[in-house]
């Protein structure tokens, strides 16, 4: 068994690594997905492991070419296992398609340019010191090799080096000063011009094509401002696009940004499905069907064809060709090589595999297909709906209690994910295009908009002071209570959405609820700066501790319904689930007794909230999270940047009861 492992080891090793890294390059178009949080926790140490599994196996090879003449396997074996070497070197340079794993390590191209000249040139030293076949064409294919992987290391380095945020800053600093010098327009006249340019784009455009979507610079995730004036041209062209044009057009900001952090790949173009952009038939006739469809087969083959040229065009294929042309050159010399009989056979067959495997991880971004992009999924987790689920898992809760790990357990379970982005993204247009055209009359407004969480909702709708001060508390507070209200609302017996077109509006109150609870358990830096994951946990602990006694039923609805049946029956004073139950009560209440009205209401004050925490969370936030999957927060946060709103720098620079105004000249 010991010689076994002797002579398998490096093997093992050289095989390991090569999974590793194959893993890791099937796993870069996955970074557009939102990944779950076991995935995450592999990814991350799969990213981890793969640099440290790289060089045991080298030092193992250098271990064994140290060995020499006590070594028991055949010289030319030995040699061969030489080729290995400059391989195992490229797996510490980096996967093709992701440049980082984090946004942090952008910063550290320094540190891996004299990490990676340490590692060559011992590499180097080792082959120079051991070689000793005649082999020339393993020879020529080594070298080779190792001039690739010298070459490979280098841009790795400027891949970090360029999708830094430091590089981006030093790009974008004289543009901005340029664009801040040649702005002559003031707030006061970019706002009128904002409203004219709504009244004048009237409805939606149905025939927007993909070239004609408008597009964001990447300075809006530095919080740069930008000139009123292009403010004023991106709100011009984005207002006519249809939801599913307009939902894109963010999408295509959100995957440039990705792109240029987290991965190798150029093409940073929205992925667009064209079925959703061809023109509608006018006159449903046989001829006028036939000639459709025939025109329609003809764009859809050509816009394929020519989207695959493309593809290979901007994502490096040309500028690929030498590397690919080396690989299958190593890859020839290998084949033809003499002294085949001095080599063993499973070193040969694990030398090709290292080869072929090589270039198909280099040639996976020119064969994956054209089906990246955004998953958008909108998160959930519901703290009634947890405690009930937790409640009937009552053995795996006792083992993570007392292993401490009770709310990284939670982590891994949330509700299924919604697939309403565009109708959520759309409310909030909608939502926007109602502040541009009845609130938004000055500069005032214009800047008081997204600094409101309910109060414009609820005074237009006359409801009563209770609601008012639910509202005024700390806001990851309100976030708790309203999100325990919405759901007493919508597992209310007596007020519960019935059948048809009255469920839509309490549905999407209740997603956009979970999304924020989400945030506030998932990624509380996102919901504002301060926000304290804490309160989630002491909602639940308030929550368990009134039902330890109780007998409770499994599904969700009727778990809740029990919860209202307590609530009703005692009193839970300075506690959120009495709280939640009093703020439910006035929702429940006979000022509100209009079903419609009421879940108006709490969409509004939702959409409020959505629009206030997007508009205070920072650039770089949206930027991190890019790299496990895109918030829907940040769909919201670019809908604020294209709707030519208040930014967060511009929120920061401004002095209560001071003017503002960031086009002001001393001149």
């Amino acid at each position: 068994m010991a010689q076994w492992w002797d002579e398998w080891q490096l093997r093992i090793l050289v095989l390991a690594s090569l999974i590793v890294q194959f893993c890791l390059v099937f796993s870069g178009r996955n970074r557009l997905e939102h990944l779950r949080a076991w995935y995450r926790v592999w990814l991350r140490l799969a990213h981890i492991g793969c640099d440290p599994l790289a060089l045991f196996t080298l030092a193992t090879l250098f271990n064994r070419q140290k060995d020499g003449p006590r070594c028991s396997y055949a010289r030319g074996s030995r040699d061969l296992e030489l080729l290995w070497a400059p391989i195992l070197l490229m797996h510490l340079g980096g996967q093709v398609v992701i440049t980082t794993y984090k946004i942090e390590d952008n910063e550290k191209w320094s540190r891996h340019i004299l990490t990676s000249l340490s590692k060559v040139t011992a590499a180097l030293y080792v082959f120079y010191k051991s070689w000793s076949a005649d082999d020339k064409r393993l020879l020529a294919a080594t070298i080779l090799l190792f001039i690739l992987v010298i070459l490979k290391c280098f841009q790795k380095a400027l891949n970090l080096r360029g999708s830094s945020f430091s590089a981006l800053r030093k790009a974008s600093s004289s543009e901005v000063v340029q664009a801040t010098g040649l702005r002559k327009e003031r707030l006061k006249e970019y706002v009128e011009k904002a409203k004219e340019v709504l009244l004048d784009c009237g409805g939606r455009d149905e025939k927007t094509y993909s070239s004609n979507l408008p597009s964001l610079p990447d300075q809006i995730f530095l919080d740069f401002p930008r000139p009123y004036s292009e403010r004023a041209e991106t709100l011009k062209k984005f207002w006519v696009l249809n939801p599913i044009s307009a939902c894109q057009a963010i999408e295509g900001t959100l995957s440039a940004m990705t792109s240029f952090l987290y991965t190798k790949n150029v093409d940073t173009k929205q992925n667009v499905d064209t079925k959703h952009h061809f023109p509608l038939m006018d006159k449903p006739t046989l001829s006028g069907r036939v000639l459709f469809l025939l025109k329609y087969k003809l764009c859809y083959f050509y816009l394929y064809i020519s989207r695959k040229l493309e593809r290979l065009l901007r994502r490096g294929f040309i500028q690929g060709l030498p590397v690919y042309a080396t690989l299958i050159t190593v890859i020839c010399l290998v084949h033809t090589r003499s002294q085949k009989q001095a080599y063993s056979g499973a070193d040969s067959k694990i030398t090709l595999v290292l080869l072929y495997f090589t270039l198909l991880m280099e040639l996976v971004l020119v064969i994956s297909s054209d089906g990246d992009s955004f998953h958008t999924r909108i998160l959930q987790h519901n703290l009634i709906g947890l405690l009930a689920h937790n409640k009937w898992h009552y053995t795996s809760r006792r083992i993570a209690g007392w292993l401490h790990c009770k709310d990284f357990l939670n982590l891994f379970w949330h509700m299924g994910p919604v697939y309403s982005c565009v109708e959520i993204t759309e409310l909030a247009r909608q939502h926007i295009e109602s502040g541009w055209n009845g609130y938004i009359q000055d500069t005032e407004t214009y800047r008081w908009f997204t600094d409101t969480r309910g109060e414009r909702t609820l005074a237009s709708k006359g409801c009563p002071g209770e609601l008012g001060r639910s509202i005024k508390r700390p806001f990851d507070e309100t976030i708790v209570l309203w999100h325990l209200a919405t759901d007493l609302c919508f597992h209310h017996k007596a007020t519960s959405p019935g059948p048809g077109d009255d469920r839509e509006c309490p549905r999407q109150c209740k997603e956009m609820s979970n999304y924020m609870m989400h945030l506030l358990f998932a990624n509380p830096k996102m919901l504002m700066p301060g926000s304290r994951k804490g309160l989630f946990a002491t909602a639940y602990s308030e929550l368990e501790e009134i039902l330890k006694t109780e007998e409770t039923p499994r599904g969700e609805r009727e778990f809740t319904q029990k919860v209202i049946e307590i609530c009703d029956a005692h009193r839970f004073p300075d506690t959120f689930i009495g709280d939640a139950w009093v703020l439910a009560k006035s929702l429940l209440g006979y000022e509100l007794d209009d079903p419609t009205r009421k879940w108006e209401v709490i969409k509004g004050v939702w959409m409020e909230m959505l629009c206030f925490s997007a508009s205070r969370c920072q650039g770089y936030w949206h930027a991190e999270t890019l790299g496990t999957g895109v918030e829907f927060l940040s769909y919201v946060w670019v809908l604020l940047q294209y709707s030519g709103m208040e930014t967060f720098s511009e929120k920061l620079q401004k002095r209560e009861g001071m003017p503002f105004d960031s086009d002001e000249s001393l001149v």
